[in-house]
């Protein structure tokens, strides 16, 4: 039976050390990785849910202004815009035929096509009014 030379001992316990250092590093290589991957799929997920909430909040006030183009003179509604949508604070703009929505601190945007309309559209109280053909936006 042949035994190992102090030399060859210790050259033997390196080569394990090494070894086990190499495995360790490669695991958090790719613990590090997959944090990554999971991070970046979160981060993605929120910004769909916020893209698809502004969207909805869009869509609901598009579908006041058709209902006030489809109504007859004398049509009125109220409409409150809250001051956050879902915990995000957000701007929110109008030109004649559109509205715009703004996520203040990530950019994310929404707009919609709505009927030609006057006046402009704040977060709180908005009245939404048809006269003699024409949709005005008036503070309540």
């Amino acid at each position: 039976m042949s035994q190992l030379s102090p030399g060859r001992k210790m050259r033997k316990r390196s080569q394990l050390t090494v070894e086990f250092m190499f495995i360790f590093a490669m695991a958090f290589l790719i613990f590090l990785v997959l944090v990554t991957i999971i991070i970046q799929f979160v981060d993605s997920s929120r910004t769909n849910m916020q893209q698809d909430r502004f969207d909805s909040f869009a869509e609901g006030i598009q579908k006041n202004f058709q209902l006030a183009k489809d109504s007859g003179t004398g049509f009125a509604v109220t409409m409150v815009l809250p001051q956050k949508i879902g915990g995000y604070d957000y701007t929110i703009s109008n030109e004649p035929d559109v509205v715009y929505i703004q996520d203040q601190q990530t950019g994310i945007l929404a707009y919609r096509i709505i009927p030609n309309s006057t006046g402009t559209l704040q977060k709180g109280c908005n009245r939404i009014t048809k006269e003699k053909g024409v949709i005005k936006i008036e503070a309540c």
